[in-house]
């Protein structure tokens, strides 16, 4: 029976080698990517790729940009009832006020 990942059936001699060397070398030289990179059009569509993935990143982005500051208080903002009453508003309720509201209250609005 044959080993599944058997090699005897590989001659290692170094003209073998040299052989499968050219052959992968050859090979590489006429792949489709070098030759496409160097013609023209490969150039101009790349070219036109690049001009429309900027155009539709300004089409995009925001016309007032938001403050690093406010990004990472929204990303890093509780999520729960009363983290999110404290952390989100500038005017934040008292705390005493968030601790004596009715239980029908706790639940995400």
């Amino acid at each position: 029976m044959t080993e599944f990942f058997g090699t005897k059936g590989i001659p290692d001699d170094p003209e073998y080698w040299d052989a499968l060397a050219a052959r992968v070398a050859g090979g590489a030289r006429a792949g489709g990517f070098a030759r496409l990179a160097t013609t023209p059009a490969a150039w101009a569509a790349a070219l036109l790729i690049m001009a429309s993935a900027g155009l539709l990143v300004l089409a995009l982005r925001e016309r007032e940009p938001a403050s690093l500051g406010s990004e990472i208080g929204r990303a890093l903002a509780p999520a729960d009832y009363p983290g999110r009453d404290l952390a989100g508003a500038a005017d934040a309720p008292q705390l005493g006020s968030l601790l004596f509201r009715p239980a029908a209250d706790w639940h995400p609005k």
